[in-house]
């Protein structure tokens, strides 16, 4: 079958279609809302199809990257439609792709059914890191999206990002934003990194760190102005460690002191399927700074840092991951079995389930 390229991407945003995968010997298949992989169509494709596809919608200098490395991630704008992401590889010597659409209407805090008190801390922040964590799939880039449109709307902030790719498009508000994408804005990311400070902006969003120089710069940011960063991790106290642990192990005191006097907040999450079998419902962790929880990352005693996020924070509006899943089984949003599957520390949700409610 041929693929035509602005039909398949037009009936994406007409069906309500966030992702879809082309792999030869498959038809065309899409993902629905609560992560079933199901075909569309009984055409199967060829190995042409998707090799055709894929030179429709990479440039030049992409397909030049691509025959070097055998897998791009990319970006597409289409005017009027929507923006689209690319992830084009090579398997059995042939090409497959996937294709995800962002939403050109940034969903609100209530739409995508997140904690009230995400909104207190992007309202009232003025300084410090803020990681926005979760697995893959989980979710955590339309939240961070839905963040940054918030501070737009309702503070007078520059905001620079640094993505790869970008994937949602935002507008100048009250606030004005400046989007960079890897490979495309910015050609070198240690110069980037170097730089970034010399940028005078409010508010920094980055997708991820990769050494300690990046880290370094983002931490100095973050001591006059503040620093998103999304990672990918199964919960926030995994997050932390990944970031101590980029340090030298004989730094690593001096690390926990710099970055828990920095950390001024931390969001992760992970989706779940609702009991309606028909949508999503987040699993939110939410960590706030004060002296004890300061004094806990100091002392490297994070077992007790994710003890108070689930108990005595809660008055300061944290939960940690076992007993946010927890109250969506008590309210009836999820099961059980759904609980003790998305949970990252399956002990502690048996014995948080083993107590009265």
């Amino acid at each position: 079958m041929s693929i035509d390229k602005n039909e398949l991407l037009g009936g994406m945003v007409a069906n309500g279609i966030y992702e879809l995968h082309l792999i030869p010997g498959s038809p065309v298949l899409y993902r629905n809302k609560v992560g079933d992989i199901i075909p569309l169509g009984n055409d199967v494709l060829s190995p042409d199809d998707t090799k055709e596809f894929a030179g429709e919608i990479l440039s030049p200098e992409q397909r030049a990257e691509f025959l070097n490395t055998n897998e791009i991630d990319c970006a597409l704008s289409v005017p009027g439609q929507s923006r689209y992401r690319f992830s084009v590889s090579m398997q059995r010597s042939s090409i497959s792709v996937v294709i995800r659409t962002y939403p050109t209407n940034i969903p609100t805090f209530e739409e995508l059914r997140l904690h009230k008190t995400i909104s207190e801390i992007v309202r009232d922040i003025q300084k410090g890191l803020v990681i926005v964590a979760g697995p893959k799939g989980g979710g955590k880039s339309t939240t961070l999206a839905s963040i940054i449109n918030y501070m737009l709307k309702e503070r007078p902030l520059k905001i620079l990002t640094f993505e790869n790719p970008i994937r949602f498009l935002f507008k100048n508000q009250k606030g004005v934003i400046c989007q960079r994408e890897a490979g495309l804005d910015v050609k070198n990311r240690s110069l980037f990194f170097e730089n970034v400070i010399n940028q005078s902006a409010d508010a920094l969003v980055v997708d991820d760190v990769y050494n300690l120089q990046e880290l370094n710069s983002l931490l100095l940011m973050s001591a006059g102005g503040i620093v998103i960063l999304k990672m990918i991790a199964t919960s926030l106290v995994p997050a932390i460690e990944r970031l101590i642990n980029m340090y030298p192990v004989y730094l690593q005191d001096n690390a926990r002191n710099t970055i828990a006097s920095s950390l001024e907040a931390g969001f992760s999450q992970v989706l779940c399927r609702h009991t309606d079998k028909k949508t999503l419902i987040p699993a939110m962790e939410i960590y706030r700074s004060s002296n004890i929880m300061r004094q806990h990352f100091k002392d490297n005693k994070l077992q007790q840092v994710y003890q108070v996020m689930g108990g005595a924070g809660r008055e300061a509006g944290m939960t940690n991951q076992e007993a946010s899943l927890r109250m969506l089984v008590k309210n009836n949003q999820i099961s059980k079995d759904e609980a003790m599957l998305r949970t990252s520390r399956p002990d502690e949700m048996k014995k948080l389930f083993s107590q009265a409610y």
